[in-house]
């Protein structure tokens, strides 16, 4: 709907200032709601009960079958307080500059 309001605008001053505060909008509630978030992986001793599953998945997190363990984005201290109730390890991922594709383009490795 608001795109096709765009459309039909013909003062471009206008719609220069709606798009400035629609991005502005947009930008504040994406990055609002994954500020806390952080690259993690958790790892349980033993299966899980489905009701804990759906609780993982609902907290951002998905089920890596080939690693076998538990991945995604999300807030550190609210996932280890989940991860906890059983006796689940959870591990922040960094990066490495061997695998930052924005330093390394080009770059020989010296493994070689």
């Amino acid at each position: 709907m608001l795109l096709s309001l765009a459309e039909s605008v013909r003062d471009r001053t206008k719609l220069a200032e709606w798009t400035k505060a629609g991005k502005t909008a947009l930008d504040q509630e994406t990055v609002g709601k994954d500020a806390t978030n952080e690259p993690l992986t958790v790892t349980f001793p033993a299966p899980l009960p489905t009701p804990f599953v759906t609780r993982l998945r609902g907290a951002g997190l998905r089920w890596n079958k080939v690693l076998r363990h538990w991945e995604g984005l999300a807030d550190h201290d609210v996932i280890a307080a989940l991860a906890a109730e059983q006796n689940g390890t959870v591990r922040r991922v960094h990066p490495t500059a061997e695998f930052d594709g924005e330093r390394d383009r080009g770059r020989i490795s010296e493994r070689s």
